[in-house]
């Protein structure tokens, strides 16, 4: 997915207009691969200094199977990469969370639902054909946890993966290769981003989730944009679709806080980073969700004011 979504004190207010990108991804028919366009590959940017080159994607972290992404330019640019950033680390796989930070230590979740919301959650249950072991484990996690665990069900209803996603497979490309694989930011900090406040709070997120109401009208919108921008290094229908968006969210309250914490505070702090690596040698490549590149408050926007400026590559 593009971007994150915040559970906690931005929690009911994030649930409702989220929905214009998670849900928008998750719950489309998927992308067919034949309605792609003829694929140019991924849009990339390039920094360069006068001993170091960092190249720049902005991915998807899961797509449709099949969805042509990948470029000559961009094979190269990874081939001739030394040191490869993530968001973090251990994008391709091969860290576990650990349970204490998903567990809850209060009552079984569905015994804190009402009986209409009980009502609503087995029938999100059969419509995601969640397993009896799945429905079991959630009962133990916080209302937060349990929230993610929906939504990577409702990707995979959707044919989205993140076995397929950008990430995971530009990781394992580099690892193929024996490059660096390091993160901008760790597990613990997405999870902090993604599960925070009190499980009360939380609570008020995955009820938002329950009764959530169907794809938005423009969902066909968001998958043209997609398709475009993964498969024909096009960036301007997805620019759109997320200035529509970050505009519907600084509209309501708290909308203005939350777009802060999944972009501009998360970018900020990477900004230093990537003044880092350029301060070293060699070649670099950067992997990172889409949003923080052509969203709000992005990345490059960030740099150029510290005089640094990438180019369409």
């Amino acid at each position: 997915m593009f971007i994150t979504f915040h559970i906690g004190k931005y929690g009911s207010v994030m649930f409702k207009f989220a929905l214009a990108v998670v849900l928008a991804v998750c719950l489309i028919a998927p992308v067919p691969a034949s309605a792609a366009p003829a694929s140019t590959g991924l849009p990339m940017w390039v920094i360069k200094d006068e001993d170091s080159t960092l190249y720049i994607v902005g991915t998807a972290h899961g797509l449709p199977a099949g969805l042509p992404w990948r470029s000559a330019k961009l094979d190269a640019a990874l081939l001739e990469a030394s040191d490869v950033w993530f968001e973090f680390a251990e994008v391709g796989g091969g860290a576990a969370i650990p349970p204490d930070r998903l567990l809850s230590k209060g009552p079984p979740l569905s015994s804190r639902l009402t009986l209409a919301e009980r009502d609503q959650y087995a029938l999100v249950a059969a419509r995601l054909k969640l397993t009896p072991a799945t429905l079991s484990a959630m009962e133990r996690m916080t209302p937060g946890a349990a929230v993610i665990m929906l939504m990577a069900h409702v990707a995979m209803a959707g044919g989205l993966s993140t076995e397929d996603g950008i990430d995971r497979s530009l990781a394992q490309s580099a690892k193929a290769q024996g490059d660096r694989i390091s993160g901008l930011e760790t597990i613990d900090d997405q999870l902090r981003l993604l599960i925070s406040g009190s499980e009360e709070d939380q609570l008020v997120a995955f009820r938002q989730f329950l009764f959530a109401p169907e794809p938005h009208e423009d969902s066909a919108d968001f998958q043209r944009a997609l398709a475009l921008y993964v498969s024909n290094d096009d960036v301007e229908a997805l620019t759109t679709y997320f200035a529509t968006w970050a505009k519907s969210m600084r509209e309501r309250p708290y909308g203005q806080d939350a777009l802060n914490a999944l972009l501009r505070d998360r970018n900020a702090k990477w900004v230093p980073q990537v003044e880092q690596i350029l301060a070293g040698k060699g070649v670099s490549f950067i992997a990172v969700g889409a949003a923080h590149l052509i969203g709000p408050d992005n990345l490059f926007e960030m740099l150029s004011l510290r005089g640094i400026k990438a180019m369409r590559y």
